[in-house]
């Protein structure tokens, strides 16, 4: 396989806001109009959870340091998107190469990365 951009996710940790989207994931397993005034309420506390409580930004705060790592080491800033309410998912693109265990390359940068930098928020498998 040819690969030529890596995934990272930084999420943040909130019990109440996990709980919340798994009530919305089993919701929409009927249909997004399933119960839609409910569904809406539970969208509601994830949004205030997010603007008014700021749970995700811790997440924004790591990944925002690890931008400025990265470029300041590789000489090019990953991509960084919103992730929903949770944090940032960070987009590091490179020349296309062939990996024989890409997974094992991917999870080996990410844990020294998390260890090295303290980045708590830093998800992978």
């Amino acid at each position: 396989m040819i690969f030529d951009r890596v995934f990272l996710d930084f999420d943040a940790e909130n019990e109440e806001a996990r709980k919340i989207k798994n009530k919305l994931i089993k919701l929409r397993c009927y249909g997004l109009n399933y119960k839609k005034s409910f569904q809406n309420k539970l969208q509601e506390k994830l949004q205030k959870l997010v603007i008014n409580e700021k749970i995700s930004k811790p997440a924004v705060d790591k990944a925002k340091d690890f931008v400025q790592n990265f470029k300041e080491t590789f000489g090019k800033p990953p991509i960084l998107f919103f992730s929903g309410f949770k944090g940032c998912h960070a987009y590091l693109f490179f020349k296309p190469v062939e990996f024989q265990n890409i997974n094992l390359a991917i999870s080996w940068f990410a844990k020294n990365t998390k260890k090295a930098y303290n980045y708590s928020t830093l998800i992978y498998l």
